[in-house]
């Protein structure tokens, strides 16, 4: 979801939380007042503990071309903390990924990576959770086939005949 800032709320800065969409502008979800009056500017320092202590992890992200004089957004959030931190690690290492880190991460931890199992993979060049799903596949060994006589009795012997 995108976080942003908005004194168009009421009269204290709110963080509003929306559904991610880069083509609609949907209808926010969550509501967090600050408790800020909208006479000062925009309490930045708070956006962290006030998601924390609603249950999100923050994304850092601001967005400067989306600002308008009542709402502007600043990040990202997720309770996913494992996808939050894969999302800072990819931003912060600069694995040259053409996708955004949050849709990076979101690809790994979907496919059932952990964000150090993920990173391990990105850090050797495996840009995608498939391609390392591919590489797993081509490394594993294959069983060898066991024999495939399954006849639970002993073979028939010439001797065993002569000896009744």
């Amino acid at each position: 979801m995108t976080a942003s800032w908005s004194c168009s709320v009421g009269s204290t800065w709110t963080v509003v939380l929306h559904p991610f969409s880069p083509t609609t502008h949907p209808r926010p979800t969550v509501w967090i007042s600050s408790g800020v009056p909208i006479t000062e500017p925009a309490p930045e320092l708070l956006a962290h503990p006030l998601l924390t202590e609603h249950g999100f992890q923050l994304f850092s992200e601001a967005d400067n071309s989306q600002r308008t004089r009542s709402m502007h957004r600043f990040g990202y959030v997720s309770h996913d903390a494992e996808l939050i931190l894969l999302a800072e690690v990819i931003r912060d290492e600069t694995i040259g990924y053409p996708e955004h880190p949050l849709t990076l991460a979101e690809h790994w931890t979907a496919a059932g990576f952990s964000a150090k199992i993920a990173l391990n993979w990105l850090r050797s060049g495996i840009l995608s959770p498939e391609a390392a799903h591919a590489s797993i596949t081509a490394e594993t060994p294959r069983p060898i086939l066991a024999d495939t006589n399954t006849s639970k009795t002993a073979p028939h012997r010439c001797s065993d005949t002569m000896n009744r």
